[in-house]
């Protein structure tokens, strides 16, 4: 199995550009650095999975970046030593007229780093081509051979290179296994032709045939940030031999078992034992993700074991006192089985910016990370991440929430959600006062950082900085702006339990400061202008472009509660930034009144939900969201006059 590069961008289809939004659409021949006058690829596959791919390309720079992307240009393959094969046939450039060829020595072949896991060595090859100028044309022509992880099976997700402006596009694919095709096509730019021939009961030929009509190119231009391009407004073809994702669980389930069935280890075996003492199935989980944690090291990384990707035995994790995502999963599947939990592997693509539900057939290549799906015996399901650093049996991270993962079991896998984040779950409660003094701002207050809100702001500081380092930033978070030493009155940082400082707990930061900064004289009397009750999501929601094709990201679920006291001033008409937002994606909630002598403001922000699809970006619902936000809570200033 080699591993394409562009792979990864062709199934997740997940591209977040971080530029100013104008007129967000798909790049045109103008907007292009690259033109792809020709694209081939002929594929091959034998019936124990064996691949081989006839790369040929023809390409055009349009502009500098151009010139940069083949000054040293990646194949977008990786490849495994003994095992793969990567040879080049042609490269050259034609300038003018005249031909360049490309020399032996601009050619290299380099191993990546090793990950000290046994794991297979992986190559890459790149190419430097001669000759670079506006208007060179460059040609590469070279042939792959690899072998499928799981023999007998193929899979794959084929379309456009992850860049330039493609004019011309053929993909031919001759197997000897039986392919389902599924194609994705928005904009009718493709003909496919399949047929599949049954030569006997244990043979058949399948051919797929994919066309590109009409110029068409997979780059966008002036997309706004945190804008996620779903798969299905992109172009491509999946073919697989595989029709259900069960089914291809059902094939790697049984190399997970045979190692989480294995004798446990000295160590964790004491692990399990120690586990016994809480009497709470979250306190046992946690305990023993984070103990594991403290003895063996995570190693990232997605790479093969002799030509599979497997998890390697728990005596070599034990030995090596380090592991890679499965290790890890089957050694903490291993200690929770002997304690009497249900332990089932889950294969998902990991990370915060995730998209809709996978719309392709069945691919292995889908998959980048391993979670447990954990069983008590109340019949209460945990969705566990046993490779973060940090241990939250009670929670989602983000990393891992609200997608779909590819349940492992002897018995009958199974293709299921994952849990969301609960924002009620998941929350910064933050009181504060303020006393204002002439131009000088006294602040006062408390944060208290819950569920996974404590893991990711909170926890994820107090394990990794130096309690100096946590001061300074909490003070320029908290303030939004950088304070002067005497500035900083007092901080205090919740206790950490040394014995498992892994384990996420609630935890309060107490705060004192004072500025004279964020008072401005203005012709309506003095203004504070303070981020009160602003959200970043904010600006993610007023950015969306008029013609935008992602769906907007924003941000993981979570309730932000913030009440502020400005003591000794009634602020007149205080009451007009009374305001309520309620829509499926966000709740947004102000409300101010005078306390006494005190003038009192609470703003309430829920995210409850990640993404907003791009058709509902399109809706009255969203377009009176953003009005809302730009009218009422994205630049407010407060007049201090009574």
């Amino acid at each position: 199995m080699i591993y394409k590069i562009f792979r990864t961008l062709l199934q997740l289809v997940l591209l977040v550009i971080f530029i100013n939004p104008s007129n967000a659409e798909w790049q045109n021949l103008d907007d292009s650095a690259i033109e792809i006058k020709a694209y081939n690829l002929d594929i091959a596959i034998d019936k124990d999975g064996l691949e081989e791919y006839s790369v040929y390309m023809h390409a055009k720079i349009l502009k500098e970046q151009g010139r940069m992307f083949f000054a040293s240009y990646r194949l977008p393959y990786l490849y495994r030593e003994n095992i793969d094969t990567i040879k080049i046939l042609k490269a050259q450039t034609i300038l003018n007229g005249k031909k360049y060829n490309v020399s032996a020595d601009s050619i290299e072949d380099k191993p990546l780093a090793a990950t000290g896991l046994d794991n297979d060595i992986y190559r890459q090859i790149s190419v430097t081509f001669p000759k670079l100028e506006i208007g060179t044309e460059i040609f590469l022509k070279y042939k792959v051979t690899s072998k499928s992880p799981l023999e007998g099976d193929y899979s794959d997700i084929l379309g456009l290179l992850p860049y330039g402006y493609h004019k011309k596009m053929q993909i031919n694919i001759n197997s000897k296994l039986p392919l389902d095709t599924k194609i994705n096509d928005p904009y009718c730019n493709l003909r496919v032709n399949t047929s599949t021939t049954k030569i006997n009961n244990d043979e058949h030929t399948s051919s797929v045939k994919i066309t590109l009509l009409k110029p068409l190119t997979n780059m966008l231009k002036n997309e706004p940030k945190d804008s996620v391009l779903n798969e299905q407004y992109n172009t491509w073809v999946s073919v697989s031999t595989i029709n259900k994702w069960e089914k291809l669980g059902d094939k790697l389930s049984k190399d997970y078992f045979k190692v989480i069935n294995q004798p446990l280890p000295k160590l964790f075996a004491a692990i399990a034992e120690d586990a016994k003492q809480y009497s709470s199935y979250t306190e046992q989980i946690n305990f023993v993700t984070s103990i594991f944690n403290e003895k063996i090291q995570y190693i990232p990384g997605w790479r093969s074991t002799n030509g599979k990707f497997i998890p390697r035995d728990l005596i070599k994790v034990i030995n090596s006192e380090k592991g890679d995502c499965r290790d890890f999963i089957v050694s903490i599947a291993a200690i929770l089985k002997n304690i009497g939990y249900k332990v089932y592997p889950a294969l998902i693509r990991a990370g915060e910016i995730f998209t809709a539900p996978v719309l392709h057939l069945p691919n292995f290549y889908s998959f980048d990370y391993v979670i447990l799906k954990v069983i008590d015996k109340d019949d209460k399901i945990y969705w566990i991440d046993p490779c973060n650093s940090l241990s939250m049996a009670n929670g989602m991270f983000p990393k891992i929430a609200n997608r779909m993962a590819l349940v492992l079991d002897p018995e009958r896998s199974s293709y299921e959600q994952v849990s969301s984040i609960d924002p009620k779950h998941s929350q910064i409660i933050h009181d504060s006062t303020l006393e204002i003094e002439g131009n000088i701002t006294n602040w006062k207050g408390a944060i208290s950082y819950m569920g996974e809100n404590s893991a990711i702001s909170l926890h994820n500081k107090l394990l990794y900085m130096s309690q100096q380092q946590i001061k300074e930033s909490f003070f320029n978070d908290i303030s939004g702006i950088y304070l002067e030493e005497h500035n900083k009155k007092n901080i205090t940082l919740p206790s950490v339990n040394l014995k498992l400082p892994r384990i996420v707990k609630d935890g309060t930061i107490e705060y004192e400061y004072n500025t004279d900064c964020q008072i401005k004289k203005t012709n309506a009397g003095p203004v504070l202008f303070a981020s009160i009750g602003y959200n970043s999501v904010f600006n993610n929601i007023i950015s969306v472009a008029p013609k935008q094709i992602g769906d907007l990201f924003l941000g993981a679920p979570h309730t932000n509660y913030n009440k502020l006291v400005i003591k000794n001033l009634k602020l007149k008409n205080i009451d007009h930034l009374n305001y309520t937002i309620d829509t499926p994606w966000i709740y947004v909630e102000r409300s101010c009144k005078h306390q006494g002598n005190d003038t009192e403001i609470i703003s309430k922000i829920v995210i409850r939900q990640s993404l907003i699809q791009n058709n509902d970006l399109k809706s009255d619902v969203y377009k009176k969201l953003k009005d809302d936000i730009e009218q009422h809570f994205s630049k407010t200033a407060i007049v201090l006059v009574e």
